[in-house]
């Protein structure tokens, strides 16, 4: 019996270009956090508890809620847009001095 499987070579060639990350936060108690969520992997429950420590940690911090825009990926928040392609995202984070953001939140 002979079947043939498709498989990814861990040594092969890097097909996704390098991007340039934005500098770090240099001081957390002076940021402006913007949580986003999709409303999977269990965000609603885990974004209070990341808030609560970060605000432990770092008193000053400043988070604005996911809620606030809802869910990313509902187009009907963003004039039928994803929220990275909405046209307003840009002015929302200059208009709220947004300086970092947490999406993806994973279980």
């Amino acid at each position: 019996m002979s079947e043939q499987y498709q498989v990814v070579w861990p040594s092969s060639q890097v097909h996704i270009p390098d991007v340039r990350l934005s500098p770090r936060v240099k001081d957390m108690n002076e940021a402006v956090i913007l949580e986003f969520n999709h409303m999977h992997y269990r965000g609603v429950e885990i974004f209070p508890i990341l808030r609560e420590e970060l605000k432990r940690r770092y008193p000053k911090i400043t988070i604005i809620p996911w809620d606030t825009i809802g869910d990313f990926r509902d187009m009907r928040n963003f004039g039928g847009y994803e929220a990275e392609k909405w046209p307003g995202l840009k002015y929302f984070i200059e208009r709220h001095h947004i300086t970092a953001a947490v999406g993806g939140m994973g279980a």
